[in-house]
């Protein structure tokens, strides 16, 4: 159907809630339904797992909020990240979070439409100065180690 991805951008607009603010919680892929949703909106916040394979999914999510503003909705902006299922003992939990919170600092002033992006950190993220030890003797609880985890996340700061 042509302009499919503007359907409840045009339904909400139409028939407007009587709220004061509109949550849209969408699966984790850049389907109809998310673009659906980024058309309608005007602000997205992101849950992100602080893990590398995660990093990933957020670049390809930024591209996409980038395109949907340009294209669909110049009104959407991203206006926060907020880490979930944050573990502090783990290194590479700390090191993803540093990583994502300097690159959106790094990004103000820009024209993108995630420019003026928070970072909402769990307590535990933001007073940890150092990892702890992993409390679990699980060996499949160790993170990958921390050479991998930087080579992806340089390969995501340089897209």
């Amino acid at each position: 159907m042509i302009g499919r991805e503007i359907i409840l951008r045009d339904k909400l607009r139409d028939e407007p809630p009587d709220v004061d603010f509109l949550l849209i919680d969408c699966p984790p892929s850049l389907g109809l339904l998310t673009l659906n949703a980024l058309a309608a909106v005007t602000e997205v916040f992101i849950p992100l797992q602080p893990h590398f394979l995660a990093l990933h999914g957020l670049s390809k999510l930024l591209e996409t909020i980038d395109l949907v503003a340009s294209r669909l909705n110049n009104q959407l902006q991203l206006s926060g990240i907020i880490l979930c299922m944050y573990d502090a003992n783990t290194r590479l939990a700390m090191e993803v979070g540093q990583d994502v919170e300097d690159f959106f600092k790094n990004s103000k002033g820009q024209s993108k439409s995630w420019a003026n992006a928070q970072m909402f950190q769990p307590a535990s993220a933001a007073t940890s100065a150092s990892p702890k030890p992993p409390v679990s003797a699980n060996p499949s609880s160790n993170t990958p180690p921390t050479r991998t985890a930087r080579k992806i996340i340089e390969s995501w700061r340089k897209r």
